[in-house]
């Protein structure tokens, strides 16, 4: 007996616990007290058998003296207990016997030698009998020991040494080709979900046709549609990822509290692996940019026109024609000048300026300012942009070298900018020994009715009518046109805006030559035109008289090799800034 008890002690000193017989209810240390409620002092029967075959031991009850801390190995699952308890268990085969686990040396050195003369007194009988110790845990105090003692143990004994991880590779090894099996199962599986979900974005697209047709008239080009298909198929696929790992990881963790208490073995189920965070940020990536996608598909369209400038799609405006072409709003915004509207392009608060000035576009896009020429709005003379000096001046093109050392009014930066220099050179004067004031052509007209300027250069029907009143054109139309002096307004568009909406800056354009060719046919609502270019019906014919709305056709030559392409080349405008592919040819 005492040499199976001094055996037993060396075993639980290897794990750092020592046994002491006692002579009352069987004591136990637990290692872990996962989902079995036990604390110190409690106390619980065994058993053994599975099934119909399980033996209870309700006479013999073992007390839980100590709980170890956690160490996160398999050993946390373990019961100690002295191995002569199971003995004691099994009177039929053993006499009664009893072990305590103490918690200090001292205590274990008395008691066990207490004992020592308690087994010669009463124990003979138990110490002849047949006990045998079947198996050992074993914890190496030394990496080497992993290598040295199973070889060693085999090799010189008729026992037999089984290193854990050599054991689960052999069993691994047995049970590759049944893993091999369900890897290849899971691929055909995933290969299945994959064409299902195919078969079903494509089934859905045929039954969105109508909407994607709705779409493509509303603007959106195709390149769009395509995207926003495959950004929602990827939302899709990555949701259907993301709700899975949720849901199994949730079941998972319904499941660890039944698996604790039936088989004892913990687990959680809101542990997760790295590649399934990337499924779960890969689906916030996609989310975010197909709603940026889908924001980029513009809910409201905003067009720079000038309010004293009359043309034939201002009817289109009155009327809501253009909303209903493009199928959004159409926000309408006056300007004074096209350098206001250039502004307000690069500051994103428009997108088309309808009837820009040619001057102000060539000096932003030398500025590399992204804006495009996608078609000219008009042609004219100095119908539309003129200089006039005040009657109280005296000055005419016959004198016109007195303005040298006067005020004149300039919207700098503009076709009148344009105008004024080359008036310049057909009258003789010299712009630079005249003090050039910057006014909007509505200030300068102001100022030309209040004698401040001695010339104002200005554009608009209404301001040209006003300073007609107070003074005379500095050359005629006629002279104008003579001296090559040709007006030129076209429409741009911001780049950001065209390549997200080409379908739109299409239609767009296409309304635009619509209302063109009724004007030119004689069929425009002049009433609409002249209400809303805020001008008197007879003003602005006079106006439009001046002005040519040239058909499609027209305009391609002309941008390619015509009036307009001349004047860009003369400027020195920078190449790639025209763009002809919008026209309705």
């Amino acid at each position: 007996m005492f040499k199976n008890v001094s055996l037993l002690s060396k075993i639980f000193d290897l794990i750092g616990y020592e046994i002491v017989l006692y002579s009352k209810r069987h004591k136990h240390i637990i290692r872990n007290n996962y989902g079995l409620n036990l604390n110190i002092g409690s106390t619980f029967t065994g058993s053994h058998g599975i099934g119909e075959s399980i033996h209870d031991h309700g006479d013999f009850e073992y007390e839980v003296v100590g709980i170890l801390e956690q160490t996160g190995e398999v050993i946390d699952q373990l019961l100690l207990t002295p191995l002569e308890s199971v003995w004691d268990v099994h009177p039929d085969d053993h006499q009664k016997g009893s072990f305590e686990v103490s918690k200090n040396k001292k205590d274990t050195h008395d008691e066990h030698h207490h004992d020592h003369h308690y087994g010669h007194d009463h124990g003979h009988q138990h110490e002849k009998a047949s006990n045998e110790i079947t198996s050992l845990l074993v914890k190496y105090s030394s990496p080497r020991g992993k290598f040295t003692l199973p070889g060693s143990v085999n090799k010189k004994s008729e026992l037999m040494a089984a290193e854990p991880a050599i054991e689960i590779q052999q069993l691994f090894e047995l049970i590759q080709p049944a893993v091999d099996i369900l890897i290849r199962l899971s691929w055909i599986i995933f290969g299945l979900a994959m064409i299902s979900i195919f078969i079903t974005l494509l089934n859905s697209m045929k039954d969105r046709k109508y909407e994607i047709a709705m779409m493509r008239a509303g603007g959106a080009s195709s390149k769009k549609i395509f995207v926003s298909v495959i950004f929602e198929s990827i939302i899709i696929s990555l949701f259907g990822s993301v709700l899975g790992v949720v849901l199994g990881h949730t079941l998972m963790e319904l499941l660890s509290d039944q698996v604790l208490s039936n088989y004892n073995y913990d687990f959680s189920g809101f542990l997760f692996y790295p590649v399934e965070f990337l499924f779960i940020l890969g689906s916030i990536f996609a989310l975010n940019l197909s709603i940026s996608v889908a924001n980029s598909a513009a809910n409201e369209v905003r067009v720079a026109y000038f309010l004293e400038w009359p043309s034939p799609n201002l009817e289109d405006m009155m009327k809501k024609n253009y909303s209903k072409a493009l199928g959004v709003p159409v926000k309408w915004t006056s300007f004074n000048t096209g350098v206001e509207m250039t502004e307000a392009m690069l500051a994103g608060d428009i997108d088309i300026s309808y009837s820009q000035g040619l001057v102000p576009f060539i000096n932003a896009v030398k500025s590399n300012a992204p804006i495009k020429l996608i078609d000219i709005a008009m042609e004219y003379g100095m119908g539309g942009t003129t200089c006039v000096t005040s009657n109280a001046s005296g000055i005419t093109k016959a004198n016109a070298s007195e303005l040298e050392g006067k005020k004149v009014a300039v919207p700098l930066g503009t076709m009148a900018d344009y105008v004024f220099t080359a008036s310049m050179e057909i009258v003789g004067a010299d712009p630079s020994k005249m003090t050039v004031i910057d006014m909007v052509p509505e200030d300068g007209a102001a100022a030309l009715v209040s004698g401040d300027v001695a010339m104002a250069c200005l554009f608009g029907g209404n301001s040209i009518a006003a300073a007609t009143e107070v003074g005379s054109r500095l050359i005629s139309v006629e002279e104008a046109r003579a001296g090559g002096i040709l007006g030129i307004d076209i429409t741009s568009v911001t780049n950001k805006f065209m390549n997200e909406n080409p379908g739109m800056v299409r239609t767009f354009v296409e309304v635009t030559h619509e209302a063109n060719a009724r004007y030119n046919s004689g069929k425009s609502d002049m009433n609409s035109m002249s209400k809303a270019s805020a001008m008197e019906v007879s003003k602005m014919k006079g106006t439009l008289d001046g002005f040519k709305f040239l058909t499609p056709e027209e305009t391609k030559k002309s941008m390619e090799s015509g009036n307009l392409a001349g004047f860009l080349d003369g400027m020195g405008t920078p190449k790639g800034n025209v763009d002809t592919s919008f026209l309705p040819l």
